[in-house]
């Protein structure tokens, strides 16, 4: 918790956000904490659609909730917009409710005694004529003018933008542990904030460290056990278990300390593809903070436990020279080989180099410019993206210089 806060939102998604936004207005100084990034999960990923009273056409007092709802959500994004300066992409064309069953029908026109003036009964007929490819077999609708959509991932940068603007603390990549009790009352929350807020205090180690040691407690990795909508393959959303949270907060602090941890959770990997399909298992999340733990450290010690992981089946063999390759999940299990490979050479491992290499061969474009990039970044040589003069160089080099990844955690 930071010193002199009035107010700590733990969570900083929209809702936390929204919460922060409001409270700050109001000259209450406040923290928002989360254990990944700012507005990242959810939030993000919905259609931001803001038709609320189209769905609770049953419940009165919701929908007079709604409806008041409804109407101070415009303002609100009006005055967002202004001190953040980021349109969050409003648009109002309203909505159809459309009614396909006599029972439909009579909850629908009941709702509309409870409802603004402004929505109303819209015949099949008329329907139709606005929305033609609407199956013909519909008996009206319910339409709802004033409802309307904005773009979630800009509505996150306004949100974002505007709490800097007004002073509030963002607090990323930093779990909330547990809530500090005083008297029966909550005064705050446990967290590694302290440590981190100058990302890279070593301080923050045992903390971590210890947190992550229960986690490890069981014979295989935690699964996400959070109730995320709309969550599909990993790293949708960035949903993942709470434990690859924690590492990749480790990973900020860039301490050789983590080296155990990260050689156990090598060990505990379940590297099947089933379990890479299953969207709870965090498997790529696992592997991701793996390597961010090991690139950031920069050290030999990290390089035969990701060697082990790249000789895993799952992991290694990806690079793809088809004209077209329409399994998305091959192409995220080539993204973490590259991601492995890219660990691997900042450790000062030639096999890494020549893995990263071996993708300038494939046909995936973004994949190509990810290995080159990183070809690039650690070498230091302006070299274009053919694979041969790349290959030459490499078997070239008397010994591959350890780069360890200096970009500043936290920027976003």
């Amino acid at each position: 918790m930071s010193r002199g806060s009035t107010a700590v939102i733990i969570g900083g998604g929209v809702i936390g956000a929204s919460i922060a936004w409001a409270l700050t207005k109001r000259g209450i100084a406040c923290t928002v904490i989360d254990k990944g990034a700012f507005c990242a999960e959810a939030s993000t990923a919905s259609a931001g659609m803001l038709c609320p009273q189209a769905e609770m056409l049953d419940n009165v007092e919701h929908l007079r909730m709604f409806a008041k709802s409804q109407a101070m959500h415009r303002p609100w994004t009006e005055e967002l917009e202004e001190i953040s300066r980021i349109s969050v992409h409003y648009i109002q064309e309203g909505t159809y409710r459309v009614v396909f069953t006599e029972e439909e029908e009579r909850t629908a026109r009941a709702a509309l005694a409870h409802a603004p003036p402004s929505v109303e009964w819209i015949s099949a007929t008329e329907v139709l004529r606005d929305e033609p490819d609407i199956s013909g077999d519909i008996r009206g609708a319910i339409s709802f003018p004033e409802d309307g959509q904005l773009h979630p991932v800009y509505l996150a940068k306004a949100l974002k933008a505007a709490l800097s603007r007004v002073g509030c603390k963002l607090v990323e990549w930093t779990p909330a542990l547990g809530l500090l009790m005083d008297h029966g009352r909550v005064s705050g929350a446990r967290t590694v904030a302290r440590a981190l807020a100058w990302y890279g205090d070593k301080a923050a180690t045992p903390v971590l460290l210890e947190e992550i040691t229960r986690h490890l407690g069981g014979d295989v990795l935690p699964v996400r056990d959070s109730n995320i909508r709309h969550t599909q393959a990993s790293p949708d959303q960035g949903a993942m278990p709470d434990l690859a949270y924690l590492l990749h907060t480790l990973a900020m602090v860039k301490d050789e300390r983590a080296i155990p941890v990260l050689r156990a959770i090598v060990d505990k990997i379940d590297s099947t593809l089933e379990r890479f399909h299953d969207n709870r298992s965090g498997i790529f999340h696992y592997v991701d903070s793996v390597c961010e733990i090991a690139e950031g450290i920069g050290s030999a010690a990290c390089i035969p436990a990701l060697e082990r992981l790249h000789r895993m089946p799952l992991f290694h063999g990806h690079v793809c020279t088809l004209m077209v390759q329409p399994d998305f999940f091959e192409e995220r299990l080539a993204y973490l080989e590259i991601t492995i490979a890219r660990a691997l050479a900042r450790c000062g491992c030639r096999h890494g180099l020549n893995v990263l290499v071996h993708y300038l061969s494939d046909r995936r474009h973004t994949l190509v410019r990810y290995a080159h990039h990183e070809l690039v970044d650690i070498t230091g040589q302006t070299i274009g993206e053919d694979e041969a003069t790349w290959r030459t160089y490499v078997q070239a080099m008397r010994e591959v210089p350890v780069r360890p990844w200096q970009t500043p955690r936290g920027a976003s």
